[in-house]
């Protein structure tokens, strides 16, 4: 088992990605720096490294709106779709007679 200390240090670089990928779909956006700076007041008076783990999976978009309108408790159980198998089924090609 990993000492406690080493835990609490894998929770924090776990917050410090959650922001970078914050941070970086924020710029993609087009939000200002200011805006970016509101963002992450809002985001670290709900978030820390106790329940990151929640939100982590969820995606940027739904995330930040959830954030932003104070609805997290409706995504925290959010994740990435599964991938799904697309199953082709072949058609059998009938043979036509012709007279």
């Amino acid at each position: 088992m990993l000492p406690e200390r080493e835990i609490e240090k894998t929770k924090q670089d776990l917050v410090e990605l959650h922001k970078r990928v914050l941070t970086d779909y924020l710029t993609r956006e087009g939000l200002s720096y200011k805006g970016r700076k509101k963002f992450f007041k809002i985001y670290d008076h709900y978030i820390d490294k106790d329940n990151v783990y929640i939100y982590f999976c969820c995606p940027c978009k739904i995330f930040v709106k959830a954030l932003i309108k104070d609805k997290l408790s409706l995504i925290q159980g959010v994740g990435p779709l599964p991938d799904k198998k697309l199953r082709r089924h072949s058609r059998r090609k009938h043979k036509t007679i012709s007279f």
